[in-house]
């Protein structure tokens, strides 16, 4: 993909729309209109791998998902699974995850996600609370590296021509 900064790409259904920028090389940026899907979700995931594999240090998500309808129930489904089974690689890889929700169902799934994933996940009900966290991971990148390696030795893709192949 060349320069990771402002790079865009965008998933589209019939009944939902996710966009994912990379804002900068330990930045990434997520929004959602309508409902997501289960493909959405392998999408969304295939985009989260390819952004930390590349990443330099540890990585600062942000979900604008204030127009988010609703997942489907597969879609949850999907995502839940894929949390648990990456929860030690993401904590490892994630500075913080914020989400900005609008539904109040929608906020307490990510609060008792927070206690799933020892802190990394925050949400967010207020834009400016959201904006000015994103602002302070824009102009404060990490400088803690990413340990890929997990307890039973093994690695995640690190940053080179390796990891993209």
């Amino acid at each position: 993909m060349g320069d990771a900064s402002q790079a865009e790409s965008i998933y589209q259904d019939r009944e939902g729309e996710m966009t994912v920028r990379r804002l900068t090389a330990q930045l990434l940026a997520t929004s959602i209109r309508g409902v997501g899907s289960p493909a959405m979700v392998h999408w969304y995931i295939r985009q989260f791998h390819g952004f930390v594999d590349a990443a330099p240090a540890k990585v600062d998500i942000f979900h604008d998902w204030a127009g988010l309808t609703s997942f489907s129930s597969d879609a949850r489904v999907a995502f839940a699974r894929w949390l648990g089974e990456r929860r030690d690689l993401n904590r490892r890889a994630c500075r913080g995850a914020h989400t900005l929700v609008t539904s109040p169902l929608h906020y307490l799934a990510i609060e008792a996600t927070h206690l799933l994933t020892r802190g990394y996940a925050h949400a967010y009900r207020d834009r400016a609370a959201f904006e000015l966290a994103r602002q302070h991971a824009l102009y404060g990148p990490s400088p803690l590296p990413f340990d890929r390696a997990d307890g039973a030795g093994a690695t995640a893709p690190g940053p080179g021509p390796a990891a993209r192949r």
